[in-house]
């Protein structure tokens, strides 16, 4: 299993999203390099994920990685944006949290608590969905 691997299931859950709130505007992925465009909620960009500098012995002959994925979208300023905000939180961490959706060598997904930012020049709200991911990997003991 490589991070490759991974990185795609998480994108693609996300994107099998039906969301709780507005179901017929569903989340849609852009490549990183690209800036958000549009005055459409929910399409949403990875950025390159952050690796944490004390990876962790987690048995014999593994280590324990953890990467986080920030996912970020952008909402238009409406009356009802900070509802639209905590029903996709709920709606992605019920898609990525459950541990029967991992890909093989993934041992916890989990999203973490939302950063949000308002983007006065544009009449929009950013919002950064932070995904930690920790898996596994094989390592040889010398």
């Amino acid at each position: 299993m490589t991070w490759a691997t991974i990185y795609a299931d998480t994108v693609a859950r996300i994107g099998a999203i039906t969301p709780s709130q507005d179901p017929r505007q569903r989340w849609s992925h852009i490549p990183d390099s690209r800036e958000l465009a549009g005055g459409r909620d929910r399409v949403f960009r990875t950025l390159p994920p952050e690796t944490s500098d004390d990876a962790s012995i987690a048995g014999a002959g593994y280590a324990q990685l953890t990467w986080t994925v920030p996912v970020i979208s952008e909402y238009l300023l409406t009356t009802a944006f900070s509802g639209r905000i905590a029903a996709d939180w709920i709606d992605l961490t019920g898609a990525l949290n459950p541990k029967s959706t991992y890909p093989v060598g993934l041992r916890v997904r989990r999203v973490e608590q939302l950063r949000a930012e308002q983007d006065t020049e544009r009449d929009r709200v950013v919002v950064t969905y932070p995904v930690i991911h920790i898996y596994r990997v094989r390592v040889t003991l010398v």
